[in-house]
């Protein structure tokens, strides 16, 4: 009798488990991902190469997720987020705010391909003191890099923080962690300028108080 009971256990354990390992597999929207060397996190922010990313690691769907989300997603939770090898990917504050203004006139986002408004406008509407909520239409895409990478304790431990700006020297690094052998694509790429000649002091000043923490955390400068 004790041993049906045991068997009953262990098969509801090994069923519930086969659920989740497929749960995590399969699930494209699941942030926990299968690798050849275990399970890892892809921490997606906004124009920092994700797209080419995703496809490098096997990915299909981009899921621009902060670590507080991941975390809080089904078969994650802390212990299992803290446990999980972790990467991102960070930008510098000012190039990377010159290539999303780029970009939402590409994909026309808040009409600004229709209706394009000056770079110094968009700054001082989506990162000054008075945004408008029209422009600054979906604020977690606007977040400090820093905010994207905080636990619930409000500290960083990712375990690798790669630059954008030695993206392919430091990604493969990456691939080589989590046992994937590829190369990376390069997708969503905006024509290369000098971002410094797209500002003037007032916006150089509005992006550097807005991205203080991540100047300091990631030691960037314009």
């Amino acid at each position: 009798m004790v041993k049906k009971i045991k068997h009953k256990i262990k098969n509801l354990f090994l069923r519930k488990l086969r659920k989740f390992y497929v749960y995590c597999t399969k699930d494209e929207n699941n942030p926990l991902r299968k690798g050849p060397n275990g399970d890892f996190i892809f921490i997606h922010i906004n124009k920092t190469a994700g797209s080419s990313i995703k496809t490098a690691i096997g990915l299909t769907i981009k899921n621009h997720l902060t670590a507080k989300e991941i975390i809080d997603t089904h078969g994650v939770g802390q212990v299992v987020f803290k446990n999980t090898y972790k990467f991102a990917v960070v930008r510098n504050p000012w190039d990377r705010v010159v290539s999303q203004y780029k970009y939402r006139i590409k994909t026309n986002q808040c009409n600004m391909k229709d209706e394009p408004i000056p770079f110094k406008e968009w700054v001082i509407k989506v990162y000054g003191k008075d945004k408008d909520p029209y422009y600054y239409s979906n604020p977690k895409m606007f977040l400090p890099q820093v905010e994207w990478l905080k636990d619930y304790n409000e500290e960083i431990r990712i375990n690798k923080i790669v630059r954008f700006e030695n993206l392919n020297e430091e990604f493969a690094t990456v691939l080589k962690d989590l046992g994937i052998n590829n190369e990376l694509p390069h997708y969503n790429k905006t024509k290369k300028v000098d971002y410094k000649e797209a500002y003037d002091e007032e916006t150089k000043s509005i992006v550097e108080d807005w991205f203080k923490e991540d100047i300091v955390q990631f030691g960037y400068s314009f």
